[in-house]
């Protein structure tokens, strides 16, 4: 596969950071889900979503899913997305993965859908995030049509740092909601 296409996908990060922060604008939180299936546990597959945690991890986002510990499109989703919803206040779900398209031209592109994930039955999250990193009609295909691993793990550390980003903001966001109600409170108290 062609890898040249970073350095174009990358000047429409901005526009995805914007674009989660407007999403995510009414909820208290942000949490990251980042899934793998098992039937993609080759190469680009669950790597990228895995490495995206992995990050997200280590710079204290709030995440499931990373390398150590993946999460996996199965039977438990549904009670991992209850836990996260049962553990953290309002929290705006982003799930993050890898996907397959049946065009050449779409691999290497980063999507973002303003909805939930679903897959037989299991609905999850409040967007997705996704990276088109292989095509093909067939597994034996997909070997043969996937990016790099050097690009996907590069591509994973371009989105976990947008989503570092993304969750700082949010919070300075929120700091300063809440400064200007303690603000109001006092000009109240004091009327």
């Amino acid at each position: 596969m062609k890898d040249c296409f970073v350095n174009e996908k990358k000047e429409n990060l901005e526009t995805l950071e914007e674009k989660i922060l407007e999403d995510a604008n009414s909820f208290d939180t942000i949490v990251v889900l980042c899934l793998g299936k098992y039937e993609e546990t080759f190469s680009p597959y669950l790597t990228f979503a895995s490495k995206v945690g992995t990050i997200l991890k280590a710079n204290q986002i709030l995440v499931y899913g990373e390398e150590t510990n993946p999460i996996l499109i199965d039977s438990k989703l549904p009670k991992v997305s209850r836990e996260i919803v049962e553990t953290h206040c309002n929290p705006f779900v982003l799930v993050v993965m890898n996907s397959v398209s049946d065009a050449k031209k779409t691999v290497g592109n980063i999507y973002y859908e303003s909805k939930f994930y679903e897959n037989d039955n299991i609905l999850v999250g409040d967007a997705t995030l996704s990276l088109c990193g292989s095509f093909g009609k067939k597994k034996e295909e997909y070997d043969t049509n996937s990016l790099s691993m050097d690009l996907v793990n590069e591509m994973a550390t371009e989105i976990a740092l947008l989503l570092i980003k993304v969750v700082n903001k949010k919070q300075e966001l929120k700091n300063v909601e809440k400064e200007e109600v303690i603000r109001k409170l006092e000009k109240e108290t004091q009327n």
